[in-house]
């Protein structure tokens, strides 16, 4: 008997400890450890041993549960059944919409995103009732039937079914559906690039008050792109969108009033303070990497706000630091695995702050090895091309 209890004491002392240790190396990865690199390894492996796949998993979880949005997004993401999913997550979308939740509550544009296209599957279970609806003309269940298809939910892949639900719905008036359309169109493959038909189908969005189809909208009217190049129009349209609440066409009013269109226009069409305020608009509404970017160069400057270099470096720093984080779709900035990425992206603040001010580098920079500056150099490239291309 008390042998029996001594060994349960024994068993209940152990799970202990280990959890304790768990809990422990769960705070020294929020603290000490290279967390960036530790989230960024973890995303890119593909097989794991079995002993390491549940030690990983217990630190994501506990990670994600003391607040790491990086933690939290990868949970949603691997919840949501991700084709490389090193850690063999069981697909649970109340799971991954909870996590991606969590995500955004942290400021996680890319969270913002995903959750949004997670909310639209949440309610999918019942295929049969969303069929039967469909079938019946409710336009929300055309979209999700669409969507269904599109994504092979619980069904097999069928494009030609997705896109002939989806246009049922647009043309009932489902602003969803018609963004969805705009974007197959714009970029393809389901369909066949046609830009014409995208602005055709965004303008149906954002007539139907969607905030990201106005946005895109102002994209194309502004590079020409399937319409007629038009700045004014491209205005009209950020501004309607950031009107509906949408943090990338508040950072395309900050672009607007920052970058002229034209080399050629005179210097006096830029507005810094105009820009500036948008900006802030933006990051406001959610932590957006570009508009952090682009407004740490006006503090750097002194444009449109006081000069302020510790603000400008600040923000250099969460910029870069969630552009490499990643987006779910697979658009993150990829670093070698060798690069220390806390070293980088302090490395990474003074050079950027030393390029935009025209100073000399600082102690850090000069004294940076070889290959953490050549990361930091593609970096600075790459966000210009992320976010101003």
């Amino acid at each position: 008997m008390y042998k029996q209890i001594a060994q349960k004491k024994i068993k209940t002392s152990l799970w202990i400890k280990i959890i304790s240790g768990i809990i422990i190396l769960s705070f020294l990865a929020n603290s000490v450890i290279d967390i960036p690199g530790l989230v960024i390894k973890i995303n890119q492996q593909e097989n794991l041993p079995g002993w390491k796949k549940v030690f990983a998993q217990s630190v994501l979880k506990l990670n994600a549960f003391f607040g790491n949005s990086d933690s939290q997004k990868l949970l949603a993401f691997f919840y949501l059944g991700a084709p490389k999913d090193p850690l063999h997550f069981s697909y649970d979308l109340q799971k991954a919409k909870y996590w991606a939740q969590k995500a955004v509550d942290q400021h996680d544009p890319f969270a913002y995103k995903f959750l949004m296209k997670i909310e639209d599957l949440v309610n999918v279970n019942d295929i049969k009732s969303i069929n039967e609806k469909a079938k019946h003309g409710d336009a929300q269940s055309e979209y999700q039937l669409g969507m269904i298809y599109l994504r092979g939910i619980q069904v097999t892949h069928n494009y030609t079914l997705a896109i002939a639900w989806l246009n049922k719905s647009a043309m009932h008036g489902n602003g969803n559906a018609a963004y969805i359309l705009g974007k197959l169109y714009e970029y393809g493959p389901v369909v066949a690039v046609d830009k014409k038909q995208a602005v055709f189908w965004l303008q149906k969005a954002t007539d139907a008050g969607n905030a990201l189809a106005a946005n895109d909208l102002g994209v194309l009217y502004h590079r020409g792109d399937g319409v007629e190049k038009n700045s004014t129009k491209a205005e009209e349209f950020y501004k309607l969108a950031a009107e509906r609440g949408d943090y990338g066409a508040m950072y395309n009013m900050g672009l607007h009033y920052s970058h002229l269109d034209n080399p050629k226009d005179p210097v006096e069409k830029l507005d810094f303070a105009m820009a500036a305020s948008w900006y802030k608009k933006s990051l406001q509404v959610i932590f957006n990497p570009c508009a952090a970017h682009d407004l740490g160069i006006l503090y750097a400057t002194g444009n449109g706000v006081p000069q302020n270099a510790a603000d400008a470096k600040s923000l250099f720093k969460r910029s870069i630091f969630t552009l490499m984080m990643g987006v779910p779709e697979g658009d993150e900035i990829k670093i070698d695995d060798t690069v220390n990425k806390t070293d980088l992206i302090q490395t990474y603040a003074e050079y950027q702050y030393s390029q935009v001010t025209h100073t000399g580098n600082s102690e850090m920079v000069e004294e940076a090895s070889p290959d953490v500056m050549s990361a930091v150099k593609d970096l600075s490239g790459k966000i210009v091309e992320i976010c101003w291309e």
